[in-house]
């Protein structure tokens, strides 16, 4: 009897540690979340950071558009949050996704954010410079990050 216990119990540990290797894939679904800025949201007491894509932070130029757009795109939409990760603030870092598509990749497309963190859109960012859409149309997009380093007192989501 003890020795077929210490068979399940070994069966369980080593399915933990299986576990514990492998990418979580959590999905969930919210709608009319607080969006702080072009590139983080908050919802159910949690900062959520888009996957792959850095917005203009609100005191740089583009700031407020790229916030304004990305509410616009949320905004009384159901809403897929797919993790793929966290930051080194703790913060969950995931995919967005409404009827429209993967939200990140249309802030990309559209001229709102650049890519960032990954490589995922990066071509997207490329195609969006090349026809001039959104913030490109003007000075383009100024790197959010530099402007962090830059300007201390700078509201830091990223």
């Amino acid at each position: 009897m003890f020795e077929y216990f210490g068979y399940v119990l070994g069966f369980f540990a080593i399915l933990f540690a299986i576990q514990s290797f492998l990418p979580e894939t959590k999905k969930w679904v919210i709608s009319d979340p607080l969006v702080i800025d072009g590139d983080t949201i908050f919802t159910n007491g949690q900062k959520i950071r888009l996957h792959g894509i850095d917005a203009p932070e609100m005191g740089q130029e583009g700031g407020e558009a790229a916030k304004a757009l990305l509410d616009h795109m949320l905004s009384g939409e159901q809403i897929t949050v797919q993790k793929t990760g966290e930051d080194k603030y703790g913060r969950i870092v995931a995919k967005l996704h409404t009827h429209e598509g993967d939200i990140c990749k249309l802030m990309v497309a559209r001229g709102y954010a650049v890519a960032s963190f990954h490589d995922d859109y990066t071509s997207t960012q490329k195609h969006a410079e090349r026809k001039r859409r959104g913030l490109w149309r003007g000075n383009g997009i100024s790197d959010p990050s530099a402007y962090r380093r830059t300007n201390p007192n700078a509201k830091t989501t990223a």
